[in-house]
């Protein structure tokens, strides 16, 4: 698998980040289209790659299968999963005048579908799914990056921080995409 390594200077740390590690799937309907998870709490327009946390001891590949199918219902198989990235971003937070760095892996897989593993249901802690054509994820990974920075009222994070990681995971996917035509 392929390491990338981005540093990126943050606001505030988002809570994802504070995980230390997760797995997303970019994943492709039968169609061409990508699915990508909503959440009600995202801003407008936003969705992102499906996945999430890994658990303790728990290897990349089995933690992609196992959000994949608790996201949406769908069983994959190993062979499915092209491993795309081991992305590193190493984020320092200048909050208060002190500096705070953490490391946050997100390990990138892609998978094609197959018409006999639909139809998918989202479930877990998705609310809906988006199918986006490859020029739609080119504009999400845009909307990630311009997502404003300041903190919400109420939030200990600013959505710009989360669009700079999202927005260089997605543009991963998306270079990846580029180089399989």
């Amino acid at each position: 698998m392929q390491t990338l390594d981005f540093s990126l200077h943050t606001t505030v740390i988002p809570p994802v980040a504070r995980r230390g590690q997760h797995t997303l799937v970019l994943l492709q309907h039968p169609n061409g289209k990508f699915l990508l998870g909503m959440k009600d709490f995202y801003p407008t327009d936003i969705c992102r790659l499906l996945g999430g946390g890994m658990e303790a001891g728990e290897e990349a590949t089995s933690a992609a299968i196992r959000e994949i199918h608790e996201e949406m219902g769908i069983e994959l198989k190993d062979e499915q999963l092209d491993e795309i990235a081991e992305i590193r971003m190493n984020l320092t937070e200048d909050k208060d005048k002190k500096k705070k760095t953490t490391v946050f892996t997100t390990y990138l897989f892609f998978a094609k579908l197959k018409k006999s593993q639909l139809p998918y249901v989202p479930n877990d802690d998705i609310q809906g799914v988006a199918e986006l054509t490859f020029t739609e994820l080119q504009q999400l990974a845009q909307r990630f990056l311009d997502l404003p920075k300041d903190i919400e009222p109420g939030k200990e994070f600013s959505w710009g921080d989360y669009g700079q990681i999202y927005g260089r995971i997605h543009q991963v996917a998306i270079e990846y995409l580029e180089t399989q035509n």
